[in-house]
């Protein structure tokens, strides 16, 4: 199956696929966010007993990206979690639920 990805979702997911040990960012650039995210979901999944997530972001390009940094901190963390994302318009309407 293809995948589209974002340019810092593309960022994260090589690192990831390449399996570095290690993950490194420039201060201040939109990359490093992601990287600190995932490394915070990583942490979080790891220490707290969370038996599901759901996401709400709103149907703009820059929200598009937290269900993927969500469930990327899941993978490094090594959980399995059911995980929702709903989205929503600008106006507030619910416009899909998707379970993953």
């Amino acid at each position: 199956m293809k995948q589209l990805f974002l340019g810092n979702e593309a960022l994260a997911q090589g690192a990831i696929d390449a399996g570095l040990s290690g993950v490194y960012a420039y201060p201040g650039t939109p990359s490093t966010e992601i990287t600190e995210y995932i490394q915070k979901f990583e942490d979080i999944f790891k220490t707290a007993d969370i038996k599901s997530v759901t996401t709400v972001v709103m149907e703009v390009p820059c929200c598009s990206g937290l269900p993927y940094i969500i469930k990327k901190g899941m993978e490094k963390a090594g959980k399995t979690i059911p995980m929702e994302t709903v989205v929503i318009s600008p106006r507030g309407h619910m416009l899909a639920q998707r379970v993953a």
